[in-house]
């Protein structure tokens, strides 16, 4: 992977991380991009270029590692809370503990052996920017939202990284993503700055933003 970045001058990449790599080489490639986007080259699963676009974007804005999550269901009986998951790929550097493991999913239909190298922790609390990009591909443009939250020290009881993530006003923000086709993927990063991801995005690129909660802090496009 190094050699492949170094040849072909990446600032990002994305892998089809299942199930190419298990019938490949035997194993989840989860720790090795961890270890990646955890030096500053962000590392996103799933084919996600989306993904990685925001992952990078992020890191220019705070310096710092992004990760990328599943949006996943809401936490109890909060409305405002939701659980962030992956089984995953994510820095070290966000992660308040960690280990390797494999991925439960993948052992219920292939050989335990060949599901390795997933890492399983649990989120640093602390606040933090999200973003999500997606292809407007009927009217040829990119889409993007951002917006801030914060990791609380909620538990969550399954395998993988997880963490709580609370947004203020998160079912607008819910039923935005959901209506508007954005995918199940959102970067986040704990050193960005949104307002500064939110000018380059909007003024510099020319792309239509969804900033969730950014009305009183700087102006945003009507969707």
């Amino acid at each position: 992977l190094e050699e492949w970045v170094a040849e072909c001058r990446l600032d990002a990449f994305a892998l089809q991380c299942w199930p190419a790599l298990q019938d490949a080489v035997n194993i989840f490639p989860c720790t090795v991009m961890s270890m990646m986007s955890n030096e500053l080259l962000p590392s996103a699963c799933e084919m996600d270029v989306a993904g990685a676009a925001a992952m990078y974007a992020l890191q220019l804005s705070g310096g710092t590692p992004s990760a990328l999550f599943d949006w996943n269901n809401n936490y109890g009986e909060d409305p405002n809370r939701l659980i962030l998951f992956h089984c995953s790929n994510c820095p070290l550097s966000l992660m308040k503990t960690a280990e390797t493991g494999y991925n439960v999913i993948a052992a219920k239909f292939r050989n335990v052996n060949e599901t390795y190298c997933t890492l399983h922790g649990k989120l640093k609390t602390g606040k933090l920017t999200f973003a999500r990009f997606t292809t407007d591909d009927v009217n040829g443009r990119i889409l993007s939202c951002i917006g801030d939250g914060e990791v609380t020290e909620d538990d969550v009881d399954t395998f993988g990284t997880t963490g709580v993530l609370r947004v203020d006003n998160l079912s607008k923000l819910l039923y935005f993503l959901a209506s508007h086709g954005f995918e199940h993927h959102v970067a986040v990063n704990y050193g960005a700055d949104s307002a500064a991801v939110y000018e380059a995005l909007s003024g510099y690129l020319g792309w239509k933003v969804y900033y969730h909660n950014g009305e009183n802090r700087v102006h945003r496009y009507v969707w």
